[in-house]
């Protein structure tokens, strides 16, 4: 099945009649699964609804926008729901989208971290937030920091501890970069 629409879309008809029956029929597995709070599922079903082609609709990405939340992806949420404000939708889904947005952007501020290491620090907060999905936006980072070394994101406002380097994340400020030693001087990272 995924073979044809890929051909389907490979081969420029992303607007026919079996690609917009694979569109549906993802939006309708998407809403029983929000409706199981399924939201890796809802994920998986997105990734595939933004692989045909096409524009989303606003409610898709909603619904990708809390699956992004559901794992701490806060950026990817943010990006999901700017791109469906700018799409197609009702009034009172725009604005419902609007709200989450500004929410987000009150409650986390943008940030780059690179650790010049052979393995991240563990990142610290010394007063943990209470929300969960706040908590699982750090967990979030915390894994990429250790899978990585570098995490390009978004975290809970709030001041963090990494190594001996303190620094605190502000709501609708600019993005805060974070280095943890020192790169080569031929910049390349010493591992």
């Amino acid at each position: 099945m995924w073979l044809l629409v890929g051909l389907l879309c490979g081969s420029g008809l992303a607007s026919g009649p079996e690609v917009i029956a694979e569109r549906e029929r993802l939006r309708q597995e998407m809403t029983l699964l929000a409706q199981r709070n399924a939201w890796g599922g809802i994920e998986r079903k997105f990734q595939k609804l933004e692989a045909l082609g096409g524009t989303p609709k606003l409610d898709d990405y909603m619904l990708g926008a809390r699956a992004a939340l559901t794992v701490g992806d806060v950026l990817t949420a943010i990006d999901r729901l700017e791109r469906g404000i700018d799409g197609l939708g009702t009034h009172e889904g725009r604005q419902q989208a609007t709200e989450l947005l500004a929410e987000l952007h009150r409650r986390y501020g943008y940030v780059n971290i690179l650790v010049f290491r052979s393995s991240a620090p563990p990142l610290e907060r010394p007063d943990m937030p209470f929300a969960s999905e706040e908590k699982v936006a750090i967990d979030f980072a915390r894994k990429r920091l250790r899978r990585d070394r570098r995490y390009l994101g978004m975290l809970p406002i709030g001041t963090y501890v990494l190594e001996d380097t303190r620094f605190t994340i502000k709501g609708d400020a600019p993005m805060l970069d974070v280095q943890i030693g020192m790169p080569a001087a031929s910049g390349r990272v010493i591992y």
